[in-house]
């Protein structure tokens, strides 16, 4: 059984002083945590709107929003926070920090995710951070008798319950690990885009279609999968039902590209090879090549 806790932190708060110390347990050396120090320090800020700005105020906590670095140094902040949840799985992407824990039963693991949440909050103390409850979620993957009623951890003074689809990473997870949500929001994502890209079709000069439509459409049916979609290893695997679906989009966003109707009966494959688009249905290329490679070594 798998139980996820995903909390979003953010550097609102964070100790210069503490940090820059860290910096030189890091291996950073003096010259260079001197100068993040004189980074940090002494910034000033303002607005302005139209003929009227705001008084200029020192900047106390955190680091410069849209500076590069402050991405660095907020992952430079949170490397050791696996070190004080040691009996969780910790992972992260960004400011999502999940925790798994796995184990025989599910009282086991929510006292467990319990007790790494607790330590984690410790970490996030020390280190002036925040959790946001609200954006903290709690699945649990793992056969269930019908009927059960969702169950709740404890983390902090918050309770989580237990949710039956998360959202990770642009991905909707479900605890029966099936994609039928996912791919429903997909697709009716790209429908309502493909509803766009026909009405501005023909307000675009023709070298900049393949700009518009690959971002607006295409690139999302690509996003994550590998997750969701078994990959054909030869031309004569079977098509998933899912990859057809996502063929349809496609399809569709080729005729409105080369302003083709479903009654013109074009043929989708040339149309798709003359625009150099990617064939969703077709084998993986990566697998055939290996295989090309291993029967010819040259």
């Amino acid at each position: 059984m798998y139980y996820r806790l995903i909390s979003p932190v953010h550097l609102t708060a964070s100790n210069r002083q503490f940090f820059v110390k860290k910096l030189g347990v890091y291996g950073f050396d003096d010259i260079a945590t001197e100068w993040v120090r004189s980074y940090l320090s002494d910034r000033q800020q303002f607005v302005q709107f139209a003929n009227q700005t705001s008084p200029t105020l020192t900047i106390i906590v955190g680091a410069p929003q849209g500076s590069c670095l402050s991405p660095l140094f907020f992952i430079i902040l949170i490397a050791d926070i696996s070190e004080w949840a040691s009996i969780a799985l910790i992972e992260g992407f960004a400011d999502d920090i999940s925790a798994t824990i796995i184990d025989d039963s599910p009282q086991k693991v929510i006292a467990k995710l319990e007790k790494a949440s607790t330590n984690i909050l410790k970490f996030m103390a020390s280190n002036s951070l925040v959790a946001n409850d609200s954006k903290t979620s709690f699945i649990l993957f793992g056969s269930r008798t019908t009927g059960t009623p969702p169950t709740h951890i404890k983390v902090g003074h918050a309770m989580i319950k237990e949710q039956s689809t998360i959202k990770l990473l642009g991905s909707t997870i479900m605890n029966d690990l099936k994609w039928t949500e996912h791919t429903e929001q997909v697709l009716n994502q790209m429908n309502h885009r493909l509803f766009l890209f026909k009405h501005i079709r023909d307000l675009l000069p023709e070298h900049t279609i393949p700009t518009v439509a690959d971002p607006l459409v295409t690139s999302h049916i690509r996003y994550a999968m590998q997750l969701f979609v078994t990959p054909r290893l030869s031309i004569y695997k079977p098509q998933t039902s899912i990859s057809k679906k996502f063929q349809i989009v496609q399809n569709n966003v080729t005729r409105a590209w080369i302003k083709a109707k479903r009654i013109d009966k074009k043929n989708m494959k040339i149309a798709r090879s003359d625009l150099r688009t990617y064939f969703i249905r077709q084998p993986d290329r990566n697998f055939l090549r290996a295989r090309r490679n291993e029967k010819d070594p040259r």
